[in-house]
């Protein structure tokens, strides 16, 4: 079984180091089916963050689970309510393995941040970034 990437660790260092102050949403219940199940806040958020600026709903995983992470977050009904707030906003947060030196052994874990929002004709879209 491969070894499992501690995202949420990963990107609560990453938001901290980038001056936010951010919480754990995300709750294990272990009552719940064989081996329990992980619950998020409004079934698309892993973590709260903000700043003196905004508020922002978070989302973390590998690269290779955008995809449906991304459908969740499009297809979900708090999605538009969150938005519609003043000074919030979500962003969906994937880590990929880049090798450090081309050819090297070494690698190092680099965020993709897509960031949602509701454009001008009120319909959601995203923007992708490599930094907060």
């Amino acid at each position: 079984m491969a070894k499992r990437f501690p995202y949420t660790s990963k990107t609560l260092a990453y938001l901290e180091k980038s001056g936010f102050q951010t919480g754990i949403v995300e709750r294990f219940i272990g009552q719940a089916g064989k081996f329990g199940v992980r619950k998020d806040l409004f079934g698309i958020f892993d973590l709260i963050s903000y700043d003196v600026d905004c508020t922002i709903g978070i989302q973390t995983t590998s690269r290779a689970q955008l995809a449906p992470h991304h459908r969740t977050i499009m297809e979900s009904e708090h999605t538009f309510g969150w938005l519609n707030g003043p000074g919030r906003k979500i962003y969906l947060i994937t880590w990929s393995k880049k090798k450090v030196k081309r050819g090297g052994i070494a690698f190092k874990y680099v965020p993709h941040i897509r960031e949602y929002m509701i454009n001008v004709f009120g319909k959601l879209t995203f923007e992708d970034s490599e930094e907060l």
